[in-house]
């Protein structure tokens, strides 16, 4: 047997939530309620499933359509086509990201109860990662981080900042970002907006204006979350245009697939499109709400969330007796939070039987 390489063996691999088919089998249930991976939980609006249904006949061909959608996106977010690169999700612009610049003996920065992928990418890549404690109620320490980058002496290459933080739901202030990113401009800054859909909060950064100002900020923009395009899996990168080009020469040729390119189409060209984002986010906002306001009646310490999900505490560790009963939360694994469980927000059914399950358990 031929052996893997020493850093990819001590690499931890990236487990996913159960899936409702794993749970039913294990408990022998009927019925198992999913809020453990931040989707949305409305079906895709009846025209994109026949756009998909239509195009269907053409999965035998290579995708072709790559160049309309860089087109549609640019206008979507109103950037420079020469600013867009399209992805097989999130995930695999942050894995290309770390190949195009990084190698042996340079790093990352990254906090450490944040999105694990950034870690384990960077791993598997061999870098090394500085993980930032987090500050006061779980928010991006950005004081820390400044703090080690006006002392970088050009190892640390890129930071990556899930804003809104996945799994505490915090957030970087606009004000607070600019401050961090002009600290030190030879770095390269991913933010990743997974959730950018979901967002209330006022002062909010405006990414795309201070990716205008700053080159070497990257925004990546998942399009599972509030588009709904979990299961085809898509998203978007907008970047300085020379970061682009580097991206192109490792980006895999077709590497979004013909289904995935017709919905990111419909998403960044269907007016009544908008109808579902608002239904999606109004959805989010209620079932947060109700969720603040249940667990505060249990007793339960939670962290306030821009996303579609939040972070809340418990007594002891309940997610296996949750499991039993048919709910699936998302453990949270970090250092001092075992006993805490990421609950995202689905239908409103399914936000109560979640909250009468959790009461039941503890």
């Amino acid at each position: 047997m031929v052996k893997a390489s020493t850093e990819v063996n001590k690499v931890e691999k990236y487990i996913p939530g159960l899936s409702v088919e794993e749970v039913k089998n294990q408990y022998s249930l009927d019925t198992v309620y999913k809020l453990a991976s931040n989707e949305n939980p409305l079906p895709p609006p009846e025209d994109l499933v026949a756009t998909l249904q239509s195009n269907l006949p053409k999965i035998n061909r290579y995708p072709s359509y790559t160049h309309s959608v860089v087109q549609a996106a640019s206008r979507y977010y109103q950037v420079d086509p020469s600013q867009v690169v399209l992805g097989n999700g999130s995930s695999e612009l942050i894995d290309k990201l770390l190949q195009a610049h990084g190698e042996p003996g340079t790093a990352i920065l990254t906090s450490e109860t944040t999105f694990p992928l950034y870690t384990l990418c960077a791993q598997a890549h061999r870098l090394h990662v500085y993980q930032v404690p987090m500050a006061d109620n779980l928010r991006i320490n950005v004081r820390e981080i400044m703090s080690i980058l006006e002392k970088n002496d050009g190892t640390i290459r890129l930071i990556f900042i899930s804003n809104p933080n996945n799994p505490t739901g915090s957030y970087i202030t606009h004000t607070e970002m600019e401050e961090l990113i002009s600290v030190n401009k030879k770095v390269l800054f991913i933010l990743d907006e997974a959730y950018w859909g979901y967002i209330r909060a006022k002062n909010f950064p405006d990414s795309i204006a201070l990716m205008r100002k700053y080159p070497h900020l990257i925004i990546l923009r998942s399009m599972s979350k509030v588009m709904g395009l979990a299961g085809v899996r898509a998203g978007v990168m907008l970047a300085h245009s020379s970061v682009v080009e580097v991206m192109k020469k490792v980006i895999c040729p077709f590497n979004v697939n013909t289904l995935a390119l017709y919905a990111m189409l419909y998403c960044f060209t269907s007016s009544s499109f908008q109808k579902y984002l608002e239904d999606s986010k109004q959805l989010a906002w209620k079932g947060l709400d109700y969720f603040y306001e249940e667990l505060e009646k249990l007793g339960l310490a939670f962290y306030p969330s821009q996303g579609n999900f939040l972070l809340f505490s418990t007594p002891g560790n309940i997610f296996s007796s949750l499991l039993k009963k048919g709910l699936i939360l998302r453990p949270v694994n970090e250092s001092g939070l075992a006993n805490h469980l990421r609950m995202s927000v689905g239908l409103e059914e399914e936000n109560k039987k979640a909250i009468e399950l959790i009461r039941e358990v503890i």
